[in-house]
């Protein structure tokens, strides 16, 4: 991967890291709980 392929990828991240953040931070606390474990079930 080149270097600018690598920053590309890193920026890439970033962002989907923030909406993922913003997303389980919308979410009532047992609703965020909920998705968790079944995230972690599903891997």
């Amino acid at each position: 991967m080149t270097g600018e392929g690598q920053w590309v990828a890193r920026e890439s991240q970033q962002v989907v890291d923030g909406v993922h953040r913003d997303v389980l931070g919308a979410l009532p606390e047992r609703e965020r709980k909920a998705l968790l474990r079944a995230l972690q079930r599903a891997e």
